[in-house]
């Protein structure tokens, strides 16, 4: 099984989950143009995939939302419901030096 973005409780981007908590507090900038897209999956959602595909049996599967999210859309919703400020832009150049290229690429051309 291969899941999307693993959102709700016990993960990363609940609202004490530790992405949550940079992006509340402005430390998640939005690189580029945020074009990279994000398939989401709730932890409820990807428990009742497991189930089914083990009830199931069959091959390889991908488990995520119907329709992946770009950066430039969830990350300032996301900043908005956890009550921080807008994330502050980066440049591709200025992320690629400070970060790396993975983070360029989640954030600019993830096909989702």
């Amino acid at each position: 099984m291969r899941y999307g973005f693993l959102h709700g409780p016990g993960t990363w981007y609940h609202r004490n989950g530790a992405s949550a908590q940079e992006i509340a507090e402005g430390r998640s900038p939005l690189v580029g143009d945020g074009g990279g897209l994000w398939p989401w999956l709730h932890v409820d959602d990807a428990a009742s995939a497991t189930v089914a595909a083990l009830e199931r049996g069959e091959g390889e599967m991908n488990v995520c939302d119907d329709e992946s999210a770009p950066v430039a859309e969830w990350l300032p919703y996301a900043a908005r419901t956890l009550g921080g400020p807008t994330p502050p832009g980066m440049s591709v150049p200025e992320a690629l030096k400070v970060a790396g290229p993975e983070l360029v690429h989640y954030h600019t051309t993830m096909p989702g």
